[in-house]
């Protein structure tokens, strides 16, 4: 996410480092460093949904419509009401 829009990994990472990470410094190598944890965890994550990540956004607009980030209902987006398996898409 960047802000209220969701958007790839690789643009955020561009982001942060072009707001906080000086090239050469320590924290440009801890930001690369996170990243690289987190693509690993999308990666994870990615294998246990029906669709890739770069069609999240068209998934939760199938789900709740045209909204912000800040106005969703994550409990009817995630069907946290619902058994873990009919989750996010899987099916189940």
């Amino acid at each position: 996410m960047n802000h209220d829009q969701i958007v790839s990994l690789d643009s955020r990472l561009a982001y942060i480092l072009d707001r906080y990470g000086r090239a050469g410094s320590w924290l440009n190598q801890a930001i690369r460093d996170n990243f690289a944890l987190c693509q690993r965890i999308e990666e994870k994550l990615f294998t246990k949904m029906d669709f890739p990540p770069e069609s999240l956004t068209d998934q939760i607009v199938d789900v709740v419509g045209e909204k912000t980030l800040y106005e969703l209902d994550f409990e009817r987006l995630f069907h946290m009401d619902a058994k873990p398996e009919s989750r996010c898409g899987e099916k189940g």
